[in-house]
């Protein structure tokens, strides 16, 4: 075989594999679905090509241009699908690639369905990039600096964010972390990387033509990170090493060109099949529980304390919330006030509304009329990353924890960070990160002890018995540094072994100045925690006192207390 052709090959598995690396960031980090990664790509593809066309700009300025172009177009389709549900999301993208394809094919500027041709060709200290091994270590260098950007990103303490959002957005927003921010940065960043790529390619194959950037394209960049494994770095490239050689190993073998394109499309999608059913994970899986953010960014200085003690004062109220699903009044004008350092709780019958009240006070769920304050500010258009940044959380009745996380990572990412924990300061203050996570895990290690969870457990949070996984969302709920605690049945499905502790733990939260309020349904647990209950029928709060105050009216008793006892 003509070494030219061993190296063109080599070329291309470098560039797929920086396509392959862009589009992981989005499926194996965040858990995003696109189908319109190529269509990214052409972006910028394109762009450099008309710009090299047209203006003779330099080979750099128009690979800049390029990224540029597809790192924007990146933004502009991720902001209106934040908040989408997947299925939409795929549908969004799909038509952006429909559109792109239609707008580059019937745009005489652009080539039409030819493509555009004439590139000017790259020259580098005098000397032109004419054959594949001219090419090769520029391709290489382009392809280590994709692989160190994701490697940066993904192993610092961004990364870790990433990776809780992706495995339970939800809860991530309920601790404080910008959901929709970090899902949008990604979603740009990688097309724009998308973009690099398809410029480079452009430059390589001296052509650009929508072929080249179809919705095929997208499913051969996804099949790659599939069969190769998300969310690690080396499985997409060993996806892209697969895809590329599997089409040319065809017609070395004596298949004609159009025939091995069909075969090998077969084989990707059968191959595809059989990892999704037989190997989800890809050939190269994502260790669950191994430390997520390297020793670069943690350095040394781990251990130590953080006082637990509230050193804040945070009040939570509501007034006239209102909320209906369809007929069904789910709040009827509740008006509620927390006492302060002190554990209240919110009993009621099945269907009464005690969650709908949890998701409307910490914003997972917008009234119709009424409003929350956390303190004096009127948080009721705020989102639950906003309030909890207050000094607003809760937990939930099913745990939904990070459950391929460490305890140490699952905690660590609930901590505030002033840097490292966003796009800009993790790329441009790394001093700051170091500090920022070594503070992290020294916070995330005082909390697991707190809860009585072993800090060194290096398995993933979902291997750990029901009651542990409840106390690492306790402890996480706590290192976000809120000072309000809403905690939904935190004792449900726990042993009997693990109720006094879990217990004995909000009450010491209590003692160190926590405002707690629990839904409940056990008397024993009220009776022995609550100083204050609300109670709760047909979404109105219709009673509040303590215990033995709403015990001594028959009413309730026969509603709710004496069935629970």
């Amino acid at each position: 075989m003509n070494p030219q052709i061993q190296l063109d090959i080599v070329n291309g598995c470098l560039i797929a594999g920086m396509l392959a690396l862009s589009i992981n960031l989005l499926l194996g980090y965040t858990r995003h679905i696109s189908v319109a990664h190529a269509a990214f790509a052409g972006v910028g593809a394109y762009g450099a090509t008309w710009f090299s066309v047209q203006q003779g700009l330099p080979f750099p300025v128009c690979v800049a241009i390029g990224a540029g172009l597809a790192l924007a177009c990146g933004f502009v389709v991720g902001l209106p699908s934040l908040g989408l549900m997947d299925e939409f999301l795929i549908l969004l993208t799909l038509c952006i690639g429909a559109l792109f394809t239609a707008v580059v094919t019937s745009a005489p500027d652009l080539g039409g369905a030819y493509g555009l041709l004439g590139i000017e060709r790259v020259s580098v200290a005098g000397r032109t990039l004419l054959r594949p091994s001219d090419w090769l270590p520029y391709l290489a260098l382009g392809f280590c600096a994709v692989v160190a950007v994701c490697w940066y990103l993904t192993r610092s303490p961004y990364g870790r964010r990433l990776r809780a959002v992706g495995d339970e957005p939800t809860a991530a927003g309920a601790l404080g972390l910008p959901v929709q921010l970090l899902r949008l940065q990604v979603f740009t960043l990688a097309a724009g990387l998308a973009g690099v790529a398809g410029a480079t390619s452009a430059y390589y194959n001296q052509v650009t033509s929508p072929a080249m950037w179809n919705f095929n394209q997208t499913l051969l960049i996804i099949i790659m990170v599939i069969v190769g494994g998300t969310g690690t770095l080396t499985g997409p490239v060993l996806g892209a090493v697969l895809v590329t050689v599997l089409p040319r190993a065809l017609q070395f073998a004596g298949l004609p060109a159009d025939r091995a394109g069909t075969y090998s499309q077969i084989i990707f999608a059968v191959l595809l099949v059989v990892m999704v059913l037989a190997r989800p994970g890809g050939l190269v899986r994502r260790r669950p529980g191994g430390r997520i953010v390297s020793g670069l960014f943690a350095g040394s200085g781990e251990a130590g304390e953080e006082s637990p003690a509230v050193t804040r004062e945070v009040t939570v109220r509501a007034e006239g919330l209102t909320k209906h699903f369809g007929g069904v009044v789910a709040l009827d004008g509740v008006t509620i006030a927390l006492p302060e350092r002190q554990i209240s709780a919110l009993v009621g019958p099945n269907g009464a509304g005690k969650t709908t009240l949890f998701n409307a006070l910490t914003g997972f769920l917008p009234v119709e009329r009424g409003r929350v304050f956390v303190g004096d500010v009127d948080v009721t258009a705020m989102s639950p990353a906003r309030r909890a940044r207050l000094g607003l959380v809760r937990s939930f009745q099913d745990v939904r924890s990070f459950a391929t996380m460490s305890p140490l990572d699952s905690v660590a990412a609930a901590v505030p960070a002033r840097h490292g924990a966003d796009l800009t300061s993790a790329l441009l203050h790394p001093r700051a990160t170091r500090r920022g996570e070594r503070t992290a895990r020294r916070t995330a290690r005082h909390w697991l002890g707190y809860v009585g969870v072993d800090p060194g457990h290096a398995g993933p949070v979902g291997d750990l018995s029901f009651a542990e996984q409840k106390l690492v969302a306790l402890a996480r709920t706590l290192a976000s540094g809120a000072e309000v605690l809403l905690l939904d049945e935190p004792l449900s499905g726990v042993d009997e072994r693990w109720v006094d502790s879990i217990m004995e733990l909000l009450e010491r939260l209590r003692d160190d100045g926590h405002t707690i309020c629990i839904v409940e349904h056990s008397l024993h647990v009220v009776s022995r925690l609550a100083t204050h209950v609300f109670f709760m029928e047909s979404g109105a709060l219709t009673a509040t006192g303590t215990v033995e105050e709403l015990l001594g009216r028959p009413e309730f008793a026969d509603v709710y207390f004496g069935a629970a006892s």
